[in-house]
């Protein structure tokens, strides 16, 4: 953990496709959190593709494993249809949902668009940084107060914690709360 309680988090990964495992089992939650240990991470997020079941399970296998030694934020990858979009939604202790768009500019290609439903936006996804116009999405994330996160975006067990986010639950937290207006926020 580093000052002001921030932590060293990779919010976007599929375990279930990198372990090959459609249920997680301790072995499989062990593995896991000592790799992204020994790569410096504080926690992860569990985002599979729309079934967050997956991430609440690996939680509660790495908590009674583990305590809360490691972070495990359950989550999954939404596809959302309108707004053609993917997006992180992720579970936050305090019961809030943190909501990150997805690989912006895929699959839609639009980066336009209404954003005040969200509360970050990949700035590096060590999958689809080929395609991430990283000045463009950093304008968008200033315009929308949005938090720009680096992620993984892991589908193997190599990548996991190839890119991450130094960032407080407080932050994320607070972020959430306030997102209760419309349109671009003003910053103060």
């Amino acid at each position: 953990m580093y000052r002001d309680g921030k932590l060293r988090l990779d919010l976007h990964t599929h375990i279930d496709e990198a372990t090959g495992y459609g249920v997680p089992t301790e072995e499989i939650v062990r593995e896991v959190i000592d790799l992204a240990r020994t790569r410096g991470l504080d926690g992860i997020a569990v985002t599979s593709h729309n079934k967050p079941s997956y991430g609440v399970r690996f939680r509660e296998l790495a908590q009674a494993l583990f305590g809360d030694s490691f972070l495990i934020i359950p989550g999954q990858e939404k596809d959302e249809v309108s707004p053609r979009r993917q997006v992180i939604e992720l579970y936050l202790p305090t019961g809030a949902v943190f909501r990150i768009l997805a690989h912006p500019g895929q699959p839609s290609g639009n980066l336009d668009g209404d954003l005040s439903d969200l509360h970050g936006v990949e700035l590096q996804n060590a999958l689809h940084d080929w395609h991430i116009a990283r000045t463009q999405v950093e304008e968008m994330a200033a315009r929308w107060d949005l938090l720009p996160v680096q992620v993984s975006d892991a589908h193997t067990l190599d990548s996991l914690g190839h890119y991450h986010t130094l960032v407080s639950l407080e932050e994320m937290t607070l972020r959430v709360l306030g997102r209760g207006q419309k349109g671009p926020r003003k910053r103060s």
